[in-house]
């Protein structure tokens, strides 16, 4: 290690104590660079720091989020760094890859939907494993743009998780299903002051420019977005149990140049998922307290794909964008 990287790594591991999302971090000209720099200049943060991690907040921390956290920067903010003054109080620790998103090009989508080469993935859980109360993955996707912000996404299995400590056993999903336990429908609600339906994330952004950043005229984008894990994932890690231990072998095992999912969308709400291409990571996996502590994953409110698809907007008493078939057929009403 230079004694630059040092450095850099000192600030990292301590500066989140002090400033999380320190601007000093990145250069005040960022957001001018191509896609490609701007993928180098945060994963070599991320690599400065790699071994390292942040913690799971204490009962307190979740209590804070509950009640007393203003969720509207999450929403509101364009931004690769987090933008307030505290550590992540859910997905507190991760592990974060280069990737690449690979289209099949038998789609209509626009914009990112055509193929991002340079991105990244961070994959976490929204609270420490547990045998007892089993594991919430989910995930973040960043695609980096040419002289203007990032594009993100969000996905998650389930707000109420899964007994497997298999990080791939189940499907994730832009439109989580309601949930059932207490505290994750306080958490629910919480989000729902921001954006409503709280459980789907808009994708509009994702389709609105090119890697390059160009804008394009009329974006086309998907209701939805369904990651089917990669089978010899599933299959190698079927009998993981959820503990953080079981969680760091499996990441750390996983080669670059990995296919993680198949990426579906539904093209309306109410729609048949169809395939329209795959995340393959391009690095290993690694923890890292940069990624932990700074990275940030911008949710865009799915109001903003209702301003340019208003007939996707719920009806008055409906639960969810997707419509639910009383036979549990998928996409019934094509």
């Amino acid at each position: 290690m230079t004694s630059k990287q040092f450095i850099c790594s000192i600030f990292l591991l301590f500066g989140p104590l002090c400033s999380v999302g320190a601007v000093e971090l990145l250069p005040g000209d960022y957001e001018s660079k191509t896609a490609e720099a701007k993928l180098e200049l945060l994963f070599d943060h991320v690599k400065a720091t790699e071994g390292t991690r942040g913690d799971f907040p204490n009962p307190f921390g979740y209590l804070r989020f509950l009640f007393g956290d203003d969720l509207s920067p999450t929403c509101d903010l364009f931004s690769d760094l987090i933008p307030y003054n505290h550590e992540k109080r859910i997905h507190s620790v991760g592990q974060v890859a280069a990737m690449q998103f690979e289209s099949n090009g038998e789609h209509p989508y626009t914009g990112l939907f055509q193929g991002a080469p340079y991105a990244l993935v961070r994959l976490s859980l929204a609270k420490k494993a547990s045998s007892w109360q089993g594991t919430i993955p989910g995930l973040g996707v960043k695609f980096f743009r040419d002289g203007m912000p990032s594009a993100n996404f969000v996905a998650m299995y389930s707000l109420d998780g899964q007994t497997s400590g298999n990080f791939f056993e189940n499907d994730f999903t832009t439109h989580v299903n309601t949930t059932s336990g207490v505290a994750t429908s306080f958490m629910a609600n919480k989000f729902a002051k921001v954006s409503s339906p709280a459980e789907a994330i808009g994708l509009s952004d994702i389709a609105s420019y090119t890697v390059e950043g160009n804008k394009v005229d009329e974006p086309i984008f998907p209701a939805e977005l369904i990651l089917v894990p990669n089978n010899e994932l599933q299959t190698r890690f079927a009998n993981s149990p959820p503990t953080e231990e079981s969680l760091e072998e499996m990441m750390l095992s996983i080669p670059a140049e990995t296919k993680l999912y198949d990426v579906h969308a539904r093209p309306t709400p109410s729609s048949r998922q169809e395939l329209i291409g795959s995340i393959k990571i391009t690095s290993k996996l690694m923890y890292s307290s940069f990624g932990d502590g700074h990275l940030f994953f911008r949710h865009q409110r799915i109001e903003e794909d209702f301003e340019l698809r208003p007939e996707w907007k719920p009806t008055q008493g409906q639960r969810g964008l997707r419509k639910r078939c009383p036979l549990g057929l998928d996409g019934f009403d094509d």
